[in-house]
């Protein structure tokens, strides 16, 4: 934390510049609704810190963009270059479904959002509020289908930044059971989001005997998860693993 508070401790001098370090992490929701009652402008422009800008005309892009719609997104990819074993299972997952053209991203403009590198206009997110999940979680899952939900369309830009894989293979899949143990608090507390996985889950949960589906997905999530440790390679198993290991919750 020191480290940090030097590092941007110089940009504090520039004018406009704001920073804020929580004492504790909030969660991305509650970090980017935070951020949005502080901010004093119309359009708001969120940037994942970890994303790498490629090129020189990113900023003009979006100021090219302003006011065509009320929520944009320019897009992610990942390295092309093959990490080291220890990275495969998220570099392969994000490289097969998380890297998608503008064009496909616009076909299905809910679904092919994400939180990383998006714009909104301050009357939207003050309208439509991120949920606040206690740790990591689908927060740009849940507020994309808020938005389809009210008929708020996403305009979707050639405009992305670039994400290093820095999770290795067991700190993933720790992520992505925090994330769906988050995601089914939520279904079961408020409303069900636009996600193929919750689909799939709920026609297998009106199958009779939902305590032996329950079991058996724990002892599959359970195998497919040493199996990923061990051949991180598959991203299909990874949607399975994600599936059993959301029934068995």
């Amino acid at each position: 934390e020191i480290s940090y508070r030097a590092q941007y401790s110089k940009f504090e001098q520039q004018p406009g510049v704001r920073i804020y370090i929580n004492s504790k992490n909030l969660g991305r929701g509650a970090n980017r609704n935070f951020l949005v009652k502080k901010a004093s402008f119309s359009n708001l422009l969120f940037l994942d810190g970890d994303g790498l800008i490629q090129r020189p005309d990113f900023l003009k892009t979006w100021i090219s963009f302003t006011g065509l719609a009320d929520v944009l997104y320019g897009g992610r990819i990942f390295p092309d270059e093959k990490p080291g074993f220890e990275y495969l299972l998220r570099w392969n997952y994000a490289r097969s479904y998380e890297m998608v053209d503008h064009l496909k991203r616009q076909s299905e403009p809910w679904r092919s959002f994400g939180t990383n590198n998006f714009m909104v206009t301050k009357q939207i997110i003050n309208q439509y509020p991120f949920v606040e999940l206690s740790g990591y979680g689908y927060e740009d899952v849940l507020w994309s289908s808020l938005l389809k939900h009210n008929g708020i369309n996403i305009l979707h830009l050639d405009n992305a930044l670039l994400h290093p894989v820095t999770d290795s293979n067991e700190a993933y899949l720790g992520k992505t059971k925090e994330a769906l143990a988050n995601l089914r608090t939520t279904v079961d507390n408020t409303f069900q989001p636009d996600v193929r996985l919750i689909r799939f889950a709920s026609i297998a949960e009106k199958l009779p005997f939902r305590w032996m589906i329950r079991w058996l997905s724990r002892k599959l999530s359970g195998k497919l998860e040493q199996r990923l440790l061990s051949n991180p390679t598959s991203s299909a198993k990874f949607q399975a693993f994600k599936l059993f290991y959301y029934l068995s919750l």
